[in-house]
């Protein structure tokens, strides 16, 4: 039987990460990974860069309409989708697979394929093929998570990884979720001319974000011809006499039903732990996450759990950061703390929300109501007129101490623009250093300066 200092089960973000940092101290590791296929994670084969490339080419076609404001005319716009979709797999083709094959060859890491699995404290099935190991983590990520709906199964239904893969588009879909996932879906569907009906049984879309810049995302999207319906509860699924997929749902004053050509389920997603046996080694998992501490140790001394599988904020960059501590206090015994106040994330929308630190419920929460809100539109710009790109709003959070806090963005230039704002958090800095920042003209960053102004 083979034996590792360090076996990492889970070949995505999180375990390439902390596999290149045990590499870089000379320990001798091993990766295990389901099959060749899933080498890189869930993120590169099947989420983010998939829905990013696919979203390129809907943005894009998408735009062409605005070209009529500029003085650009576009006759006779088409788009082909099996070339669309051909263009997203050899994406993924180059950023999956072989190419993580290679950097873990090139570290001097061995990779085992099959499904790893606890047998007892220092031993992990992998398939049929057992190994030791003095430490291991955990970044076995996560899939998505579907609801109990009476009629789902047996009406079908999609998942965000059937959905990057579809050959062909259907002329309508009902998404039921509007998260991230469930509104960039929607955007991409729409963008390319499909009929989106979006289903949410929480009171607004986007969760993630302040309440009041989620209804502008959402008044955006209805805009665009997005029927969406929130705070529903769904009674039923089912396929009508035309074969045509139906949700039967108690809306806000009565019983409403929407009807699609396939359904798309996008209502979260669960850390995949199945199989690993954690019992086995004293793991604990709560059915949402597998415990960790700040330094991303769980309940067993000698194993780490980073990534989706930690259940914080279901990230690939956060997933590659907390690998990256997972790794360091693994093969080093260090206590890296893994930080999340600063953090960014952007959900891929027309025009883009980003966001970073706390929402304004948190800041409230945290320092009551000393906190102030600065808000500028980005109306008021000089490049949203050149553009022609005028919806959307900067948000700051400040906390009593005239610290920024938070931040929101909803703009074209969002996913760019929102790291000013996270390093102003991460640094501590007053709003004052925002404020009297000079901003290029024109950009769309002058919003942020505007606000703090």
């Amino acid at each position: 039987m083979d034996s590792y200092d360090l076996v990492v089960l889970g070949g995505g973000s999180a375990g390439v990460t902390a596999a290149e940092v045990a590499a870089e101290h000379g320990v001798k590791t091993a990766v295990i990974e389901t099959s060749p296929d899933e080498l890189g994670g869930d993120c590169v084969l099947h989420a983010c860069v998939p829905t990013k490339a696919l979203l390129e080419a809907a943005h894009f076609y998408a735009e062409l309409e605005r070209g009529k404001e500029l003085g650009v005319s576009v006759p006779s716009a088409s788009y082909d989708y099996t070339a669309v979709k051909a263009r997203k797999d050899r994406i993924v083709a180059d950023l999956a697979g072989d190419r993580v094959r290679r950097m873990l060859d090139a570290w001097g890491v061995d990779v085992i394929f099959g499904r790893g699995s606890f047998v007892t404290p220092g031993i992990i099935r992998a398939g049929d093929k057992e190994v030791g190991y003095k430490k291991a983590i955990i970044a076995t990520g996560s899939r998505p998570d579907v609801p109990a709906i009476d009629g789902l199964e047996e009406t079908g239904y999609l998942t965000s990884v059937q959905a990057v893969e579809l050959e062909m588009l259907p002329q309508s879909f009902i998404i039921i979720g509007a998260g991230a996932v469930g509104c960039e879906f929607a955007q991409l569907y729409r963008d390319l001319g499909l009929e989106v009906h979006l289903l949410e049984v929480a009171p607004s879309i986007l969760g993630h974000v302040d309440r009041d810049m989620a209804e502008e995302a959402m008044s955006i999207l209805l805009g665009r011809g997005i029927d969406i319906h929130t705070g529903i509860k769904i009674r039923e699924l089912y396929r009508d006499a035309d074969g045509m997929a139906a949700a039967r749902f108690d809306g806000a004053s009565r019983v409403e039903s929407v009807k699609g050509s396939a359904v798309l389920v996008a209502a979260g997603r669960k850390p995949d732990t199945d199989g690993l046996n954690l019992e086995a080694v004293g793991v604990k998992y709560d059915g949402r996450s597998v415990t960790t501490d700040v330094h991303m140790r769980t309940t067993a001394d000698n194993i780490w759990a980073a990534g989706d599988v930690a259940g914080r904020m279901l990230y690939t960059h956060v997933a590659a950061y907390e690998g990256g501590i997972a790794g360091h206090n693994a093969v080093t015994g260090s206590r890296l703390r893994a930080v999340y106040s600063s953090i960014p994330a952007v959900t891929f929308i027309r025009p883009e929300l980003a966001f970073a630190g706390m929402t304004e419920e948190q800041a409230r929460k945290e320092y009551g109501n000393g906190i102030k809100i600065y808000k500028y539109p980005l109306r008021g710009l000089g490049r949203a007129l050149v553009s022609g790109i005028s919806l959307g709003t900067v948000k700051l959070i400040v906390d009593s101490d005239d610290n920024v806090v938070g931040g929101q963005i909803l703009a074209g230039r969002a996913g760019e623009m929102i790291h000013e704002i996270a390093l102003a958090i991460r640094m501590g800095l007053p709003l004052s250093a925002i404020g009297g920042m000079v901003h290029a003209y024109p950009t769309f960053s002058e919003a942020i300066g505007a606000a703090a102004g």
